[in-house]
């Protein structure tokens, strides 16, 4: 299995997420079906990208439950994160 960090969040329509951390980092949302292939290092899908900025936002594909994937680029590396859901008012 990979080295990632991993919380599963309920978003709402109009979400976004917040990311602050340092380094660079893969981020990714994936439903639980491509989270059980991720962590089994199967082919999996996701919707995310590789960052390097240490703070971003995002909106996830739509609203439901998703499981948020941060893998760190460098290794070994220790990494802070802070998550924020920011909904629309």
């Amino acid at each position: 299995m990979k080295y990632h960090l991993h919380k599963i969040i309920n978003f709402d329509l109009g979400d976004t997420i917040k990311i602050d951390f340092n380094g660079s980092a893969f981020v990714a949302f994936m439903d639980d079906e491509n989270y059980e292939r991720y962590i089994g290092d199967f082919e999996y899908d996701f919707f995310g990208k590789e960052v390097s900025e240490s703070s971003f936002s995002i909106v996830p594909p739509n609203e439901g439950r998703w499981h948020l994937v941060i893998e760190h680029t460098k290794i070994p590396a220790d990494m802070e994160v802070h998550v924020q859901i920011v909904s629309e008012l």
